[in-house]
């Protein structure tokens, strides 16, 4: 379950929302070697654990839990 995990999964890399950002970063754990990487989404988007990509806000679920939980 992507919400109890905090993580999604997008071509074998793991990418975890940076919370304390309020997901404008999140870490990307490469599957080639395991190494991770701090990354940033463009300005006023956040990352979306949902689709694995930067969104705007309003498209965001980027806290762990259901939706309208933080």
């Amino acid at each position: 379950d992507v919400f109890a995990d905090c993580m999604c999964e997008f071509a074998g890399n793991i990418y975890t929302p940076v919370l304390e950002s309020n997901c404008s970063y999140y870490t990307q754990a490469l599957a080639s070697d395991g190494r991770s990487f701090n990354m940033s989404c463009p300005e006023e988007l956040q990352f979306d654990i949902r689709t694995c990509s930067c969104q705007l806000p309003i498209n965001t679920q980027c806290h762990c839990g259901p939706p309208g939980e933080t």
